[in-house]
């Protein structure tokens, strides 16, 4: 019945076969996933993992840090009135 009178949407075999190819990749660690809703619970731990990571002071990375005690460049405490 091609271009008949029946608005058939799909048939059960169609949406199996589209779904069988959908396939949803997390953009932070490549991991996939056969559904959007699973790939988005995944993204939740991206999620806390970047909130965590913004909130810890960040590494030593060996670059123009502020110097402490007890470091080869002493902060100056000298009250000069």
């Amino acid at each position: 019945m091609e271009g008949g009178g029946s608005s058939k949407v799909g048939s059960p075999e169609d949406a199996a076969a589209r779904r069988a190819r959908e396939y949803h990749e997390c953009s932070f660690c490549n991991r996939g996933f056969t559904n959007a809703q699973a790939l988005g619970g995944h993204m939740n731990v991206h999620r806390d993992e970047r909130r965590r990571q913004a909130a810890a002071p960040p590494a030593d990375s060996g670059g123009s840090q502020k110097k402490g005690p007890g470091s080869s460049e002493e902060l100056d405490l000298e009250l000069r009135l």
